[in-house]
């Protein structure tokens, strides 16, 4: 059970701060990092006191490659004399 106003509000939280987030699937499978294009809100369900009980969102992804920096190799200077 969750509270699909808060998590809405931080979908669109999310949206906003244009930073791209790892898409995790179902199974635990990484998908790739993506960041957020587009939220489409649909029906709402409520209960009778106008508490939501359901959402439907549609949200459109963009996939965003990011490149890591390589390290580089630090080898030992052969010349340098040691102490």
């Amino acid at each position: 059970w969750c509270d699909p106003d808060e998590q809405l509000r931080r979908l669109q939280a999310a949206r906003s701060d244009r930073t791209p987030r790892a898409l995790v699937l179902g199974d635990n499978r990484f998908a790739g990092n993506y960041l957020i294009e587009k939220i489409s809100v649909g029906l709402k369900q409520t209960d009778d006191e106008g508490r939501t009980l359901e959402i439907q969102v549609q949200v459109s992804l963009k996939e965003v490659v990011i490149k890591t920096k390589k390290k580089k190799k630090i080898f030992a200077n052969p010349f340098k004399k040691r102490v």
